[in-house]
């Protein structure tokens, strides 16, 4: 049976979407061996 999903998954999900939308964004993912990292200007977590 499945769990409800958390934040956590559910803000990894939003994520992942961000990632597959930004070809630059895709391409470090890539680099960077494919965790998906929240980059914010403001510098906020």
């Amino acid at each position: 049976m499945a769990s409800e999903p958390t934040a956590a998954d559910i803000e990894r999900t939003s994520l992942e979407e961000e990632v597959r939308s930004d070809p630059g964004v895709t391409l470090a993912s890539r680099v960077l061996g494919g965790d998906v990292v929240a980059v914010r200007p403001d510098g906020g977590d």
